[in-house]
């Protein structure tokens, strides 16, 4: 799962919060019964789709189940269940923000990624022998071994300010991993979904509905059908007087980095493994602190 984000509306208060959550976060995610085991936040979903714990509770196994792990995952981190999940590959990404003619975006700072990998040229030799392949191999490892294959990567920049972006465009402007560090990431998400809310809404596609949204929700997963989410539209109202408010949860607030299993990369709060107390105290210290 490539980024996972909370949002909570709140009708009332016109105020909405987006959450970004780490897909590195070490989680305990109950794979026999209730008995946990620790995985990175971002296996939720593959833990309840997949047979490596036959133990698991009815209601995290199977597809749906899968979406019940994610949610109790993110509920555990934040101390905020949520009541329902949207799920967008890359290609139904691509898709909503084509059926929306695009989107301008407010590039918060210029970004500039010399390493963004070119579909279909992963395996490319780039001109270099066997021999010489090998000898790189020697030498280098990880992603010191694959700058050395130029030609597999392109480069892509943003200027900071407005910009136009097709879905092509748009979904290398969130992929882009070599350009800043995970905030960074999170922070062109969050610019790119405040885009497409606002062409929606000026095509009228929230509150309203009409053939965008039916698009639109054509292009994602989700556990709500198609009344309930015009019914929350028609909660919601007009989205553009909202209060919004971002929150990443990042090394510079509540997280720590280490090292899991087998070397691999995790995040934990500060308070410890396991303690997620500070991450909902960030939370609602940074929604009390808005109003």
């Amino acid at each position: 799962m490539d980024s996972i984000i909370l949002l909570m509306v709140e009708p009332q208060q016109k105020k909405s919060v987006l959450i970004s959550i780490p897909r590195d976060l070490w989680v305990p995610i109950p794979t026999d019964l209730d008995n946990s085991s620790d995985h990175k936040i971002n296996e939720a979903y593959s833990l309840g789709i997949d047979g490596r714990y036959p133990n698991k509770r009815v209601e995290f196994k199977g597809e749906l189940g899968g979406w019940n792990l994610m949610k109790y995952a993110v509920g555990t981190v934040t101390g905020i269940i949520p009541k329902y999940f949207i799920a967008v590959d890359f290609g139904g990404f691509k898709k909503a923000i084509d059926i929306l003619g695009g989107v301008e975006v407010n590039v918060p700072k210029s970004y500039h990624d010399a390493f963004y990998p070119i579909k279909g040229k992963e395996m490319d030799l780039c001109g270099k022998s066997l021999e010489e392949v090998d000898a790189l191999k020697i030498k280098y490892s990880g992603f010191e071994l694959e700058k050395q294959f130029i030609c597999r990567y392109e480069q892509i920049h943003f200027d900071k300010g407005k910009a136009v972006m097709d879905g092509e465009t748009a979904l290398k402007y969130v992929r882009s991993r070599h350009g800043d560090g995970d905030f960074g990431r999170s922070e062109r998400q969050f610019a790119l979904l405040e885009a497409i809310a606002a062409k929606a809404v000026s095509l009228g596609a929230i509150p309203k509905g009409g053939k965008v949204l039916d698009s639109l929700i054509s292009t994602t997963q989700t556990d709500l059908n198609k009344s309930e989410i015009k019914s929350l539209l028609e909660l919601i109202g007009a989205p553009e007087s909202y209060k919004k408010i971002s929150l990443h949860l990042t090394e510079d607030n509540v997280l720590n980095s280490g090292v899991g299993p087998g070397g691999a990369f995790i995040l934990y709060p500060k308070d410890g493994k396991g303690n997620f107390q500070g991450i909902r105290d960030l939370i609602v210290n940074s929604i009390s602190s808005s109003n």
